[in-house]
């Protein structure tokens, strides 16, 4: 067997387990987000939160003081690498804290929460244990899952003429300009190089993804990436080939045994840098996460089928770095964000789980002041820069409620700025939560059932 379908294997042995599952011991969380939505440093806050049990005062079990803390486990499936936690720990407890680099490859964060159930809840005694598995892996693997549903002259037929289109055009000019007709791996090399431009301009629907986060684990031969070209292109039967086999060996397994596997959801939206691009990149991004989650099963489940085949039963939609603007403008960023992804949470809201939307900040690097400018009180931010490393206060401006209209974009200039993370506090006595923003909401709205 291959060595990436072992692992694949390993991994879904590893998060299936029948005792644990059939006594709700076992919850499986995705963390869903385009690249570049903070899904590294949500996930390292949140184990540090749990780890020591501090500042999460609207997590239930944590107000009740029923809440005894967490560990991380090291024991994982063979062949899976360890979530960094430390390494990514170590970075943001720094002197001179630094974001972490986003992943390049799967790997597995596995947690044992310990708790005192609530009385009159259950007959047991004692001191239980919920055993919580994170999957991480980069975020462009996500945008390939709805490849499993088209051919490839479908898929094609589809892509050519968004390439052909602003914001596309200019960052694939080079391949769609080849008159490569013969040498595949040429034009290849212009389309892959053309992908990887759009990415540093934040674009988000980019496939395969895979050909752009080579890794230990998902490293492409070369004679496995593909391009679009029409159906009569003298290199089209060479790429069909070549996209049924990258969806046999690539996208499948992980649907398979990673996307399928999960019971609750954490989907992560960089909301203002959506705005900051434009109405292009603002519809590129609502309608990444659309065909993201239709790669998801969503539905209640029962005891067997959480066992046999789960489904997502919790879906919590996230406005990361809230922090970025004053605290006035949240109730905005989430009417927003709700506006962004209404379309893609209808179809999950029809199946009957509960969906929420949250505007967060995992970890928190501003703070909200007033500030007084030609006659008016201002919400403004104040923080250190990324860019330049200086303390400045900001006007950040406001957020819209809805998605911005034509002329909304023309008239208003979004410039939200990206800040320098603080330092991650060290656990200790009265510390509630000042170092994130609901952070602790997101957490009890995904496991907080579990914890009675």
């Amino acid at each position: 067997m291959p060595k990436e379908l072992t692992s694949w294997s390993g991994l879904e042995a590893g998060l299936r387990s029948a005792g644990e599952a059939l006594l709700n011991r076992r919850l499986k969380v995705a963390v869903t987000g385009l690249s570049r939505s903070g899904k590294t440093v949500f996930i390292t806050c949140l184990a540090h939160h749990l780890e020591h049990g501090t500042g999460l005062p609207f997590l239930n079990a944590v107000a009740d003081r029923r809440f005894r803390g967490a560990r991380i486990l090291n024991e994982l499936p063979e062949g899976v690498d360890a979530f960094p936690y430390h390494a990514h720990a170590a970075a943001l407890r720094g002197d001179r804290p630094y974001w972490p680099d986003p992943s390049t490859d799967l790997s597995l964060l596995r947690l044992e929460l310990r708790f005192q159930p609530r009385r009159g809840l259950t007959t047991m005694t004692g001191e239980r244990h919920l055993m919580l598995d994170i999957v991480d892996y980069p975020g462009e693997w996500l945008i390939d899952l709805p490849l499993l549903g088209q051919s490839y002259d479908a898929w094609a037929e589809v892509t050519l003429p968004r390439l052909e289109r602003p914001p596309y055009r200019g960052r694939m000019r080079a391949f769609l300009d080849a008159d490569t007709e013969r040498d595949a791996a040429a034009l290849v090399k212009f389309y892959v190089a053309g992908l990887e431009s759009c990415r540093e301009d934040r674009l988000s629907l980019l496939q395969p993804g895979r050909a752009l986060t080579p890794s230990s684990f998902s490293v492409l031969p070369e004679d496995v990436l593909f391009a679009p070209v029409p159906p009569d292109h003298p290199l089209a039967p060479t790429y069909r080939r070549r996209y049924d086999d990258y969806l046999e060996r690539w996208v499948a397994p992980f649907k398979t045994h990673v996307v399928d596997a999960v019971d609750r959801q954490i989907v992560l939206v960089d909301v203002l840098e959506s705005l900051n691009r434009g109405p292009a990149h603002f519809e590129d991004a609502r309608a990444s996460i659309a065909m993201i989650l239709q790669g998801f099963n969503y539905g209640r489940s029962g005891y067997w089928q959480r066992l046999l085949a789960p489904k997502v039963e919790r879906l919590i939609f996230c406005a990361t770095k809230a922090d970025h603007v004053a605290a006035t403008q949240h109730a905005n960023l989430k009417l927003l964000l709700q506006d962004m992804v209404d379309d893609a949470a209808r179809r999950v809201r029809l199946e009957g789980i509960p969906t929420e939307s949250l505007a967060i900040a995992a970890l928190r690097s501003t703070d909200t002041v007033k500030t007084h400018y030609d006659n008016q009180l201002l919400s403004c931010v104040r923080g250190v820069l990324d860019d330049t490393r200086r303390e400045r206060i900001i006007f950040p401006g406001e957020v819209p409620p809805t998605m911005p209209r034509e002329a909304d974009w023309d008239a208003q200039h979004f410039d939200f700025r990206r800040f320098a993370p603080r330092r991650l506090a060290e656990s200790g006595p009265g510390r509630n939560g000042s170092g994130h923003i609901r952070l602790d909401q997101v957490l009890e709205a995904a496991v907080g059932d579990r914890l009675m």
